[in-house]
C-alpha cells in the first residue's frame, strides 16, 4: 500500500530583522529570549572573563554586526543571585531547512544545489573585567536588498564582582581569592591576580620580580634591576668552574 505524505513549505518575506535565537555563554537574559523582544539585561558568572554572545539567523541570508560600548563599573552586588546559564544549543535537534548553494566550475553564476543542513550558531566575543558591565547592540540587515530593512537587539551585560572577604579574581581557578598563586601578583587597580613577568615565580608587580624560576641544567635565572628575570644560558663547566679549580 502507498502512503500519502503532505509537505507544507513556508518561505520567509526576506525583510525579517529578528533572530531565530540569542543567548550569552554564563548567564540567562531576563526577560528570557523572544524574536519579538528587542532588549534584555544578563547577570554573568564571576569565572567568564569574555562576553561569549551566541546567536542563530532567522533567515541565512541576513547580515549582522555586533559591537560593544566601553565597559562601565556595575552597581550588580557579589551577593545577587546569578542566574543559571543557558543551556547549550542542541544541535541534532535544531532546525532545518533547505538551501540553494554552491558555484559552477568556472567560477561563474552559483550552480543550484538542494541539500538539507543545519541552522549553525555563531558567537562573538567581548571582553569585560569583574565587576563590571558592557552594553552590547546586536545590529541586523534583512536579506532581501529590495526590501531593506534594519533591526537591532540590545543586551545590558553585568559581570558579578568579588566581595571583600574574597576581593581577588583569579583567573586560574576562575573564583575569587584572598591571596594570588605562584607566578601572579595582587593587582589592586583591577581586583585580579596579573601574571608575573616572563621566568619569574614571586613578584610584587609587572616589573617588580623578587625570585626567578629555579635554574636549570642549560640555564640560569637572575633578577635584574629593572625587576625583570634574565635567563643565561650556561654550561657545565661555566656552573662548576670555581669548584673544579678548588679540587685540581
Amino acid at each position: 500500500p502507498r502512503q500519502p505524505y503532505a509537505i507544507k513549505v513556508t518561505r520567509l518575506q526576506g525583510s525579517e530583522t529578528e533572530l531565530r535565537s540569542l543567548r550569552v555563554i554564563g548567564a540567562s537574559l531576563a526577560p528570557e529570549f523572544s524574536s519579538g523582544l528587542r532588549s534584555y539585561k544578563a547577570n554573568m558568572q564571576v569565572g567568564h572573563d569574555f562576553i561569549r554572545v551566541g546567536y542563530v539567523l532567522l533567515d541565512a541570508g541576513q547580515h549582522v554586526h555586533i559591537s560593544a560600548a566601553p565597559q562601565d563599573l556595575s552597581i550588580v552586588s557579589a551577593s545577587l543571585p546569578v542566574a543559571a546559564p543557558a543551556p547549550a544549543v542542541d544541535s541534532a535537534g535544531a532546525a532545518r531547512r533547505l538551501q540553494l548553494q554552491g558555484t559552477s566550475s568556472d567560477g561563474g553564476e552559483a550552480v543550484a544545489e538542494s541539500g538539507e543542513v543545519q541552522y549553525h550558531e555563531r558567537f562573538q566575543v567581548f571582553p569585560i573585567d569583574q565587576g563590571y558591565q558592557r552594553q552590547v547592540t546586536v545590529s541586523i540587515e534583512s536579506a532581501d536588498p529590495m526590501r531593506p530593512r534594519d533591526g537591532k537587539y540590545t543586551l545590558a551585560i553585568m559581570r558579578q564582582g568579588c566581595d571583600q572577604s574574597k576581593p581577588l579574581y583569579d583567573p586560574e581557578s576562575q573564583a575569587c581569592v584572598v591571596n594570588c598563586g605562584t607566578g601572579y601578583y595582587s593587582n589592586r587597580e583591577t581586583n585580579r591576580c596579573s601574571r608575573c613577568n616572563t621566568n619569574c615565580v614571586v613578584c610584587s608587580g609587572l616589573l617588580r620580580c623578587e625570585l626567578c624560576r629555579q635554574d636549570t641544567p642549560h640555564f640560569s635565572y637572575v633578577v635584574q634591576s629593572d625587576g625583570s628575570c634574565r635567563a643565561m644560558e650556561s654550561t657545565l663547566l661555566g656552573k662548576y668552574y670555581w669548584w673544579c679549580v678548588s679540587s685540581g
